[in-house]
């Protein structure tokens, strides 16, 4: 998924836990869309099932990139913590006209 807010693209691969080396593929992959986009930070967003599984943010550097691993066992809590870092990002913007926070 391309997020394009205020015109800074946010790279985020939404993948479902399949093991290690599947998430490891994943990796390389959001790698790649970082290259093709030119960027350097991208995000990974885990929906793990496996409630014995680590919950989380990790990031990591692979190559010259840096990838922030987030893994939940529930979609909606990565959907509420997507929208408290919106709102901050709204708050703390107020001043720009293009934002619209109520």
């Amino acid at each position: 998924m391309i997020v394009d807010y205020l015109g800074e693209q946010f790279v985020i691969e939404l993948k479902i836990w399949h093991g290690d080396e599947y998430n490891r593929r994943g990796e390389a992959q959001l790698a790649e869309y970082l290259d093709y986009y030119n960027l350097k930070k991208g995000y990974m967003l885990s929906f793990n099932f496996n409630k014995k599984k680590k919950t989380g943010v990790k990031e990591i550097e692979l190559e010259d990139k840096i990838l922030n691993l987030i893994s939940e066992h529930s979609a909606v809590e990565i959907l509420t913590q997507m929208q408290n870092y919106m709102t901050e990002i709204l708050k703390n913007n107020l001043s720009n006209k293009k934002l619209f926070y109520r």
